[in-house]
């Protein structure tokens, strides 16, 4: 008579196993690099949206003091501003009024441009009713700059202040 046959096998085996993995591995990587440039793209526009912000900020403190003098060191909003913008990612934030330099930096970040004017960064180029504020972005080689003139535009990473506006492109 008819005998059934007998199916030893069950499962999968080590070869078919090797390839279904094999191709999770590279699925999984094509999405963790899109996922991590959308990331940064994020964190981007938070920078902006926040120094959007602190320039709002700057009016209701001109509105108050009359001048941008001490805008970037005495402000509590706009330190605060400066404070959530480093949490967001950007490895340097900088501000620039007739006070000077006030600057937040992420130390685990090297950064090997120059910020500022050449080597004196601190000096008083700033007259008191102008400001500007430079920060790093984390998806882009570029920084975002925003001014006392209500400029806001992306400057090359490389880009050195010379007055206290962002520079013409």
């Amino acid at each position: 008579m008819f005998r059934k046959k007998l199916n030893l096998h069950k499962g999968f085996t080590i070869l078919e196993l090797m390839v279904v993995l094999s191709i999770i591995a590279v699925l999984f990587a094509v999405v963790f690099v899109d996922v991590v440039k959308y990331i940064n793209k994020s964190k981007d526009t938070a920078i902006k949206t926040d120094m959007a912000q602190l320039a709002y900020a700057a009016g209701n403190y001109y509105s108050d003091q009359s001048s941008f003098s001490n805008l970037c060191r005495n402000s509590s909003d706009f330190v605060n501003g400066i404070n959530a913008i480093s949490d967001t990612g950007s490895p340097r934030i900088s501000c620039w009024d007739s006070s000077g330099l006030s600057e937040k930096t992420n130390e685990t970040v090297v950064t090997p441009h120059i910020w500022g004017v050449g080597e004196d960064q601190t000096s008083n180029w700033c007259k008191t009713d102008e400001w500007v504020m430079v920060s790093t972005l984390v998806s882009e080689d570029a920084k975002w700059c925003i001014d006392s003139t209500g400029v806001k535009e992306v400057i090359p990473l490389t880009t050195n202040l010379t007055e206290c506006h962002c520079p013409p492109l």
